[in-house]
């Protein structure tokens, strides 16, 4: 974690299947735009954090792609931080661990 910990981007990772991110590790900059732009948005929103709601307080009418939102904070892969979470949720039972 140490090198991530001094990465040069702000990030978090994948939500297991879905298209959210997992805000259980999420790397931001003190007073950048992307942190400043969700705390704002967090703070009109009761203070909420849920990771349904990082992508809809990075979005705006002309950026929904997740293309778009990952240039403000990129998804990691879940496997990078969580490996068995995937076969945990039972989303991917077809597939086996190595």
């Amino acid at each position: 974690m140490r090198p991530l910990y001094y990465a040069d981007f702000e990030f978090s990772y994948h939500w297991s299947y879905t298209k959210g991110y997992n805000t259980a590790i999420l790397r931001l900059r003190q007073h950048s735009p992307t942190s400043t732009k969700i705390l704002e948005r967090a703070i009109e929103n009761d203070m909420k954090f849920h990771p349904h709601l990082i992508v809809k307080y990075l979005s705006t009418p002309g950026n929904y792609t997740m293309k778009e939102i990952n240039r403000q904070l990129y998804m990691l892969p879940v496997g990078l931080f969580d490996p068995l979470w995937l076969r945990q949720d039972g989303q991917q039972a077809d597939h086996e661990l190595m």
